[in-house]
């Protein structure tokens, strides 16, 4: 399911018992800064924005992403790196789509979670996101093409993109790339 993040700087406060707990900033829901001579200060990281759960292969929430209400920037903010989350490894909406992508044999590769949230809405359940332009090192310079002879991607047509660790021993037949302008990397 899909969330809200309000627009107060701490309202993870009345969430948490503990908002100095380290473990709000390692996982990057809250964001810790110091300045030479005044106190830490501590505010949450998402704010105002719908917020999508980042899960893994096995259906793990390991992130968040979220999408700014209004005109504020970044328009999609990412939870950031950490020893369970990276934006080059993962593919929102994955763990959801593996069924369909079993029954269509192909994936829909789309630029953002709210392409994935419309394309279901259209029937079209076998569709995943990448996680901003940190994807595009991981897919330079991958092959892909027929995917079903060894239930691994391989083959021969160089694409401009490739695919994700998270998508390695799948039996998809191909990949559709849906991007509005040419993809990053």
């Amino acid at each position: 399911g899909l969330g809200y993040a309000p627009e107060g700087w701490r309202s993870l406060a009345s969430t948490f018992p503990d908002y100095q707990d380290t473990l709000l900033v390692d996982s990057g829901l809250v964001i810790h800064h110091t300045e030479d001579g005044s106190e830490d200060k501590r505010y949450d990281r998402f704010r105002d924005r719908i917020m999508f759960p980042i899960r893994n292969i096995k259906g793990e929430c390991i992130g968040f992403g979220g999408r700014v209400l209004g005109e504020g920037t970044p328009k999609y903010l990412n939870s950031p790196e950490t020893p369970v989350f990276s934006k080059g490894r993962e593919l929102y909406g994955l763990f959801e789509a593996r069924p369909s992508l079993r029954e269509a044999g192909y994936v829909l590769v789309t630029e953002g979670y709210m392409d994935v949230v419309a394309l279901a809405q259209w029937g079209f359940a076998h569709a995943v996101a990448t996680l901003g332009t940190a994807w595009g090192d991981a897919r330079r310079n991958t092959k892909v093409g027929d995917m079903e002879e060894r239930g691994r991607l391989r083959g021969s047509t160089r694409l401009a993109t490739g695919r994700p660790s998270s998508l390695r021993g799948t039996k998809l037949k191909s990949v559709s790339w849906l991007f509005s302008k040419k993809p990053p990397g």
